[in-house]
């Protein structure tokens, strides 16, 4: 078996091992993972990502390789998370520099320096707190970061990426997709018992679980539709002041924290 990390701000994680194949996730800076496959043409391999167990592909040349005691090793060890819009990260050993997106983790952290590899980088950003109260902080963060299909940062993020970059910057791991989220937790029985950060989920008229958001409060939610956004909901689901009529139906609210 064999272990990898992501050197690279944001690799995209796709569904088949393609260029033309759908971005289902992506893979932030620090984040590791094994590799499970690689495809007939040698360019892809598929790998499972350590944090959520999330499965997609990589363009080999993206992949940057870990030993098995380094992968254990990162395994137990708390994993620091950027907090900086784009922080920057400077690799000593070429004198050059990285970008890294807010969320990314710091591989083998210790005051102000971190490994990757046989890299040794000098970090001089700010780290978030692992800090349940700052939850609805960090959610605002990513306010009017674009919808897109399988992102993870405020240049791009999907809803359920969303929800799972939030509670990751408080050092709470969720799963990735909104049908794996409402499987953890708590179930909340109604908005008059709900609190802030309660995870709140919506389906479709096939009665499947589409769309998650972070509750604000009893009567706002903080989600990623068109852009992530604040706005009212009620036991209906999200009122969408804009197109005057409700946007999403609601099905569940879980309690995480």
């Amino acid at each position: 078996m064999t272990f990898g990390i992501s050197k690279l701000s944001i690799i995209p994680g796709r569904k088949e091992p393609s260029d033309k194949s759908e971005n289902i996730t992506q893979v932030l800076f620090g984040e590791h993972y094994t590799v499970l496959s690689e495809s007939d043409n040698g360019k892809w391999i598929e790998i499972k990502l350590a944090h959520d167990k999330y499965r997609c592909w990589i363009d080999k040349k993206q992949h940057t390789a870990l030993n098995q005691a380094q992968f254990e090793e990162l395994e137990a060890m708390e994993r620091p998370r950027t907090l900086d819009l784009l922080g920057i990260a400077k690799d000593k050993s070429i004198d050059n520099y990285f970008n890294l997106p807010l969320g990314s983790q710091l591989p083998f952290f210790d005051n102000g320096h971190f490994e990757i590899g046989l890299s040794s980088f000098e970090f001089k950003g700010t780290l978030a707190v692992p800090d349940k109260r700052n939850l609805i902080p960090y959610a605002h963060l990513f306010l009017n970061a674009p919808y897109l299909w399988g992102g993870r940062t405020p240049f791009g993020i999907d809803c359920s990426g969303f929800s799972q970059m939030c509670y990751k910057l408080i050092g709470i791991q969720i799963p990735r997709d909104a049908y794996q989220q409402i499987e953890i937790g708590t179930e909340v029985n109604d908005l008059e018992s709900s609190e802030a950060g309660d995870l709140v989920f919506f389906e479709n008229d096939q009665k499947r679980i589409t769309h998650v958001g972070i509750l604000i409060n009893q009567e706002e939610v903080i989600h990623a539709s068109g852009r992530v956004r604040i706005e009212k909901i009620d036991f209906r689901g999200i009122y969408n002041v804009e197109m005057k009529g409700y946007s999403h139906n609601l099905a569940g609210i879980r309690r995480v924290l």
